[in-house]
């Protein structure tokens, strides 16, 4: 009798003991003591135990996540000293070496090395599959990366590639999605050019890809290459079935500054200057009115959407007509999925009055941190809604460093935008890390 009551008390001590630890204690802990745990997950859950950002250059994730200082100032001279020596630090792997590892290796190497999780982490995920519609047209490492930090093998991913990539990043894809049996690449092709009706065009091909695959996905989310997620798809799943029949579409009143982007015709037209080769150009023609009374809402190209809304919105005629009214204007995706979610009939409808307006820092979408919101010097006091980026600008966007994970793990979004690995590959690594180190745990608590 003794016996047991010691054994119950050493067992009451033990889960003491594990409520007390870290995240990252915990995830390292269940890789030593696996055959201890119980749930039929764990063993198939491996945490990411070999980034350079830890092994090579001994900086600890959980510390970046705790924004401790001490760490963030010797991470800010190691990336010094590596931009001064020109050495870009990074883990992604370039186009090429994808089809050389996966043709002379085997796509079971590829999926093993490469640590992707092939079973399923609990039955919440299993009976709720996610669809993903990737848009990209560079650099598959990184691609690559954000694909492998969504993978599971309940989901499925189309990836549309643009039709001017270069052909080393299309058959590096290609030789990825061959190894995973749930990504495809979109069949047909748009020649995607910046805010115009070809970036929305992308989108659909996958969707409508998507739809007629034979998983039975619950929500579509849709991705570009420079994303990366902040939550692992059991936190994903977890706030989505108690959020369903409702979609994570941002949708506020269209600002008058960019009423004309809908009223006026627009034209592709050749660019001189900047990133871009062809952009689209506002005309003087006056464009006809919509083909429904429809109020206009402001929002994003990117959401987080039920099967129900994507099947509406692709297949109800009086919404096909809206999309093929859009074609000439600006950013057609920044105005079509705000003002249509908020259209009577609408599957997940939410009401047009201004009580029920979404931006970006009020949906789950995704978290971008705009230059003319931060906290610096030139920006009003009153004005000051992000802190400062640590990475650089492109776009008035904050490309993220390091400095911006803690921030970043902080907020209530699905996603963060934008990441440039050739720049700051510590960020990615250490949100890679931290992620799996969650995965890890869920995978080995799991009933």
């Amino acid at each position: 009798m003794v016996d047991k009551y010691l054994f119950y008390a050493l067992c009451l001590a033990a889960i003491v003991y594990l409520k007390s630890v870290s995240i990252s204690d915990f995830a390292l802990l269940s890789l030593y003591s696996r055959q201890s745990l119980t749930s039929s997950y764990c063993r198939f859950t491996k945490s990411h135990d070999n980034l350079p950002v830890e092994r090579d250059f001994h900086i600890n994730c959980a510390a970046i996540a705790r924004e401790d200082p001490s760490t963030s100032k010797l991470l800010e001279l190691k990336l010094l000293r590596a931009r001064k020596e020109k050495k870009i630090i990074s883990s992604s792997w370039h186009d090429e070496a994808f089809t050389h590892f996966i043709r002379a290796n085997k796509c079971a190497k590829f999926v093993n090395e490469r640590n992707y999780v092939m079973h399923s982490v609990s039955k919440e995920e299993e009976d709720f599959p996610l669809a993903y519609s990737f848009v990209v047209h560079k650099d598959a490492g990184q691609v690559e990366r954000l694909l492998r930090a969504l993978y599971r093998p309940q989901n499925v991913y189309c990836i549309h590639v643009d039709q001017k990539s270069a052909s080393a990043f299309y058959n590096a894809l290609q030789d990825m999605a061959s190894c995973l049996p749930n990504v495809f690449l979109a069949s047909k092709r748009e020649d995607v050019v910046y805010a115009s009706y070809s970036r929305l065009q992308a989108d659909l091909n996958c969707m409508e890809e998507l739809l007629q695959h034979r998983v039975q996905w619950k929500y579509l989310i849709n991705v570009c290459g420079q994303d990366f997620p902040l939550k692992t798809n059991r936190e994903m799943v977890t706030h989505l079935r108690y959020n369903y029949p409702n979609n994570e579409i941002e949708s506020f009143i269209l600002p008058g500054t960019k009423r004309s982007r809908y009223s006026m015709h627009w034209e592709i037209t050749k660019s001189d200057k900047g990133e871009y080769d062809r952009i689209p150009s506002m005309t003087a023609t006056k464009k006809a009115d919509p083909p429904t009374n429809m109020t206009f809402f402001g929002g994003s190209a990117y959401l987080v959407a039920t099967r129900e809304f994507i099947d509406w919105s692709l297949h109800n005629e009086t919404i096909k007509s809206i999309f093929e009214w859009s074609r000439d204007t600006f950013s057609p995706d920044e105005m079509i999925w705000a003002s249509i979610a908020r259209m009577r009939g609408a599957p997940g409808f939410r009401h047009p009055h201004i009580k029920w307006d979404l931006n970006e820092l009020q949906s789950l979408t995704r978290v971008v941190k705009w230059h003319s919101f931060e906290d610096i010097a030139q920006v009003p006091e009153n004005e000051r809604v992000y802190p400062k980026c640590h990475g650089y600008h492109k776009r008035t966007i904050c490309v993220y460093g390091t400095g911006d994970v803690g921030w970043l793990l902080r907020q209530k979004h699905f996603f963060a935008n934008k990441f440039d690995p050739n720049y700051d590959d510590f960020a990615v690594q250490c949100l890679e890390k931290i992620l799996r180190d969650r995965e890890v745990v869920d995978a080995c608590t799991a009933t």
